[in-house]
């Protein structure tokens, strides 16, 4: 059997790792983006309504920022974080994944693919920055 999927890193800073991949390159009908850090909150939140609305605002901006001409305009938002241990001055695992759907047959190694994957990661990195919270690449 032979491995169709693959996976490569595009950020690997202090802040965040974030990789793409799609599980059958040959025939790739969807492109997941996985994007982790370490989060502190900086001051004291409600963590339920502002978990809650960062997933609806990273929804938004992924909404404003995909390119139709490349991607269909329907995508899928995981937003994982633990509430149990958001606390702070500790720092917890924070797991955001996104599947977005080519509209044609596109070749996974393509410059068009990564560039607009880096575009949207760009985007979402930015949108989690604006929040009440520090972001770390390690533990």
């Amino acid at each position: 059997m032979v491995k169709k999927g693959k996976e490569t890193k595009l950020i690997n800073d202090n802040s965040f790792r974030v990789k793409y991949g799609t599980i059958d390159c040959v025939d790739m009908k969807s492109i997941y983006i996985d994007i982790n850090s370490w989060i502190i909150p900086k001051n004291s939140i409600e963590k339920q309504n502002e978990l809650n609305s960062i997933g609806f605002d990273l929804k938004k901006k992924i909404y404003n920022t995909i390119n139709t001409k490349y991607f269909k305009n329907y995508f899928i938002v995981d937003f994982d974080v633990a509430l149990s241990g958001l606390k702070e001055g500790k720092k917890s695992f924070m797991n955001l994944n996104v599947v977005v759907y080519p509209k044609t047959l596109m070749k996974f190694n393509s410059e068009i693919v990564k560039k607009e994957i880096a575009h949207i990661s760009d985007n979402i990195i930015s949108e989690l920055k604006s929040k009440n919270f520090e972001f770390y690449g390690k533990k």
